[in-house]
């Protein structure tokens, strides 16, 4: 009886481990939860606490982080640089099917076209966990500064991150 109530609780503790380790988001290796706050948001994502919520400049575009209300980080958008409007075409097709195939779920676009991108729209997936993960991308100009952009968001509406992806360009 003894060993019967000790393997329940080893499945049980398991379980609620595995179910913890899901709520996480993870990202070329980086581990991060939403919402954090700003200090640790600053930590993970190597920001200079002493500028902006970006880290990078038009030139070379990183992280930007996105806030909540209480001041506390409620997304994350990273930023793949590409030299050419073909590189920026293969690296979000690439994106979008990894990404649909990591989180086993599709993408749903929306219009976004208030900066020039590749076709006008982003791209929304919601996830069961309350995530949701948005893949657009961003033309500075057709030779270079160009980015495919993934933003992560934690119970965040989609009026609240259609306001917060303002601020990508």
């Amino acid at each position: 009886m003894k060993r019967l109530l000790l393997s329940s609780i080893i499945v049980i503790l398991n379980v609620i481990i595995i179910n913890n380790a899901a709520a996480g988001m993870d990202y070329n290796g980086l581990k991060f939860e939403l919402p954090i706050s700003l200090k640790e948001a600053v930590s993970t994502f190597d920001l200079d606490s002493e500028k902006s919520l970006r880290k990078g400049d038009i030139d070379n575009r990183e992280v930007l982080v996105h806030k909540g209300e209480n001041n506390d980080v409620i997304g994350v958008t990273f930023y793949k640089k590409c030299e050419s409007y073909k590189k920026l075409e293969d690296t979000h097709k690439y994106d979008y099917s990894e990404l649909e195939e990591k989180y086993k779920n599709k993408f749903k676009a929306f219009d976004f076209s208030f900066f020039t991108s590749l076709d006008g729209k982003h791209y929304l997936m919601p996830l069961e966990s309350g995530a949701t993960v948005v893949l657009g991308d961003v033309m500075y100009n057709s030779a270079s500064n160009n980015y495919v952009t993934v933003s992560f968001f934690q119970n965040v509406s989609e009026k609240e991150i259609l306001l917060s992806l303002n601020t990508i360009y």
